[in-house]
């Protein structure tokens, strides 16, 4: 029985992908009445230097993604990207996506977000309160 030492080497081509962790996601309500919309705000963590982007598509179990939010290629390893103009009252799929230095990519893991329903403005409420009052 023969047994090396043991020996470590690069290669020149890096075929792994990062690796997605610490995803988290935050949705507010900007505005209000018919003006209103939403935003989310999507974070995560990658094992290596990578750009962030994110893939979203309304309804909660979506497994195509036609929207994406343009792509920061500057490489980092903390993520943070945020999707505006959303409409309110509504459920999103929503995807982290990553390339490494290679363009090798990584999906990350698909999170449901509710984006809330947008509150009335005070002149709404005001005149719906007086119709209750006043049985208008």
């Amino acid at each position: 029985l023969a047994v090396s030492d043991r020996q470590i080497f690069r290669t020149a081509l890096d075929t792994r992908p990062p690796s997605i962790s610490n995803i988290t996601i935050e949705s507010s309500v900007r505005g209000s009445g018919a003006e209103a919309k939403g935003q989310a705000i999507v974070s995560w963590t990658t094992d290596e230097p990578a750009t962030s982007q994110v893939a979203y598509a309304e309804g909660s179990s979506a497994t195509v993604f036609n929207n994406r939010t343009g792509e920061e290629t500057q490489l980092t390893t903390e993520h943070i990207v945020v999707i505006s103009n959303l409409p309110t009252s509504k459920v999103y799929s929503i995807q982290p996506l990553s390339y490494d230095n290679a363009r090798n990519e990584v999906k990350g893991e698909v999170q449901t977000e509710i984006i809330g329903r947008a509150s009335e403005n005070v002149l709404t409420v005001i005149l719906n309160s007086l119709q209750r009052i006043f049985g208008l």
